[in-house]
């Protein structure tokens, strides 16, 4: 199963889309989407700027990471598919 998921991101001053693509050999729940999607935007926000990450981190840690820098992301929308699904199939 393919999933597309939609996420709206903000921070002070702006907002913006943020889009992840899932595969999975079983069908996924809403939770455990949102779940993957969440952990997956933590740790690429802590990778990509200056935490001081260790091989210990945490799903906790990367959440705490980011919500520390005042990011605040919804997943407001959930795709699937049995092909694999882009951005361009579901805004038209």
């Amino acid at each position: 199963m393919h999933y597309l998921l939609l996420a709206t991101e903000s921070n002070e001053t702006e907002t913006w889309v943020v889009q992840r693509t899932f595969t999975s050999e079983s069908e996924l729940t809403k939770e455990e989407l949102e779940k993957k999607f969440l952990a997956a935007h933590w740790k690429e926000f802590a990778e990509d700027g200056s935490a001081p990450i260790d091989e210990n981190w945490t799903t906790d840690d990367y959440e705490e990471f980011y919500e520390e820098n005042d990011g605040i992301i919804f997943v407001d929308h959930f795709y699937q598919s049995i092909t694999p699904i882009h951005l361009e199939e579901v805004t038209k």
